[in-house]
């Protein structure tokens, strides 16, 4: 069956230059003694914010035997809690599967999908309240706002009040509530994908990644282009998928996007204090997301993983199949990639090391 686990990096220096295998790997979808799942588990979401550090999983499983009051093979919400050493069911009292769990920094709350609606529930006791129709939600790590696709659109939740961001687009994420500068109420930047030109110097038909900033109320306040070149330019073109947003994002945060063209993919980050973009990963691409995928970034920007199938070497940028097949024969780029997919983990200030 496949499993969730959550793995921890050694601590200190070494944490700067890691061999293969280093640090300690945890499967989490277990039931009560560690019994082990009896259906599939996915989709993990961790807690842990800039001053806590985690201890709580949350995922989707189809197993019947992880915790009091499942029975049934349908799809539900779980959180493994790694200190108490117990599992929870979450999507308590519901009969439809449960989905794309989110949850907040302080392993209190999640957010999840249902019956075509976004709920959150939580994590001791109680059922879950439901935000409204939509898919996908993303939780900020202070568990004040969260954010989700509604309908083609994307939609935010904070302190009550729920607001649009954008009319069309997919993968948002949201940042904590960043005071600042002596400002009296929170900011929160959502990032998110989406075709449509959000800004005058967008002219490119494909997806390209924004942070929109809205504050405690009403509609956003503040568009920025996130993929190009700089703050300011024009976008960098293809396609730009969303990798993820920091917990501080208005004035000071950390974005990540992974941007294919033509046979390439390269993973970017973009620090939103000094307008900077800079390459961290490079893979062969060979469908519309890509080699790199599935890319986290922690909440201080300190550390990002990622996951690839690409077999050549990540560090250099790739510069097509032309010139590398034997005797006149050029491989295919499927020939560049292995069968199975691999998680890395990459700081973001030592150079091109993974």
């Amino acid at each position: 069956m496949t499993d969730v686990f959550v793995w921890f990096r050694p601590r200190g220096g070494e944490g700067l230059s890691l061999r293969r295998g280093a640090g300690s790997l945890q499967r989490v979808s277990v039931g009560p003694g560690g019994r082990e799942a009896n259906g599939a588990s996915r989709a993990p979401s961790l807690d842990g914010s800039v001053t806590k550090s985690p201890h709580c999983v949350a995922f989707e499983s189809d197993a019947s035997n992880l915790a009091a009051g499942d029975g049934d093979s349908v799809t539900d919400v779980f959180v493994r809690d790694l200190r108490a050493k117990r599992t929870l069911l979450v999507s308590r009292g519901i009969s439809a599967p449960a989905t794309q769990p989110s949850i907040d920094g302080a392993c209190s709350k999640v957010a999840f999908s249902a019956s075509g609606r976004v709920l959150i529930a939580p994590l001791k006791g109680g059922t879950g309240r439901v935000l409204g129709p939509g898919s996908n939600a993303d939780f900020s790590l202070d568990g004040t706002a969260v954010t989700w696709q509604k309908g083609r659109g994307i939609a935010l939740s904070r302190s009550g009040k729920q607001s649009m961001v954008a009319a069309s687009g997919q993968n948002p994420t949201v940042s904590d509530g960043e005071r600042l500068h002596g400002q009296s109420s929170a900011s929160y930047g959502l990032s998110f994908e989406t075709r449509s030109a959000l800004s005058g110097r967008d002219h490119n038909p494909g997806f390209d990644m924004y942070m929109r900033v809205l504050g405690g109320s009403g509609g956003p306040r503040d568009t920025d282009l996130i993929s190009a070149p700089g703050r300011g330019a024009g976008s960098l073109g293809g396609d730009n998928y969303n990798g993820g947003i920091t917990a501080y994002a208005p004035n000071r945060g950390i974005l990540l996007f992974a941007h294919t063209e033509d046979e390439a993919t390269d993973l970017y980050y973009r620090n939103n204090n000094s307008g900077n973009i800079d390459d961290l990963a490079h893979s062969a691409a060979v469908d519309a997301l890509g080699g790199i995928n599935e890319v986290r970034t922690s909440a201080r920007a300190n550390f990002v993983a990622f996951s690839s199938a690409y077999s050549g070497d990540l560090s250099q940028p790739f510069g097509g199949i032309r010139g590398r097949g034997r005797a006149g024969i050029l491989p295919s780029l499927e020939s560049l990639f292995s069968g199975h997919r691999n998680v890395y983990f990459k700081h973001l200030v030592d150079g091109e090391r993974l």
